[in-house]
């Protein structure tokens, strides 16, 4: 008999309140394979593997992000829908150029106060992002778009598993990414500085 404490809906309610690591660990143990499996045999042609891997990242992080809104009963639907969703918008980013922020990553274009220059050095700061991203692997990009949401860094182990690497590589990785955005940031700011970088 299954211990009630690992029921689906215990652990939604363990990720979404108290904000449980290890919740999402089993959840995504319990359901990615048949997710993994189901990316594969409609997607694997169009994203290959990287894509898929990303996709499966991001439907973990969406999970984390809005796990207070799934119905316990239908996670696994809610997964596949999460993931399909993701998989149809990583094909058309791919189509066109791909960005950073795409559906599943809204930025408010305008400033805190409303003020039209806030929303341009808003926008501005979204191209560089986007224009640093893009030069970016696939477990590289994937690490940055998961910091980001994670406000900090997101967990190593769950990337790690995702993307059927090392805790070590994926920090290594981090590491790499956060030096060269600095140095990305650096040259900015030089740019500026000499009247060569534009808003």
């Amino acid at each position: 008999m299954n211990d009630p404490d690992d029921s689906d809906a215990n652990l939604i309610r363990r990720i979404s309140v108290d904000r449980d690591e290890s919740a999402l660990e089993q959840i995504l143990e319990r359901h990615f394979p048949r997710i993994q499996s189901y990316l594969r045999s409609k997607f694997e042609d169009a994203l290959g593997e990287q894509g898929i891997l990303e996709v499966m990242n991001d439907t973990a992080l969406e999970l984390w992000k809005s796990a207070s809104t799934v119905k316990s009963k239908s996670v696994g639907g809610w997964l596949i829908t999460v993931a399909r969703n993701a998989a149809l918008d990583l094909r058309k980013k791919q189509k066109r150029q791909p960005q950073l922020f795409g559906e599943h990553d809204p930025v408010d274009p305008i400033g805190s106060d409303g003020d039209e220059t806030d929303a341009d050095d808003d926008r501005w700061l979204v191209d560089q992002l986007d224009d640093f991203a893009n030069g970016l692997s696939g477990l590289q990009r994937s690490v940055m778009k998961a910091d980001i949401v994670a406000g900090g860094s997101a967990d190593s182990d769950t990337l790690a598993r995702l993307h059927g690497s090392t805790r070590n590589s994926v920090e290594v990785t981090r590491n790499k990414v956060r030096k060269r955005f600095r140095e990305h940031i650096k040259s900015l700011e030089l740019q500026k500085l000499s009247g060569g970088g534009e808003q």
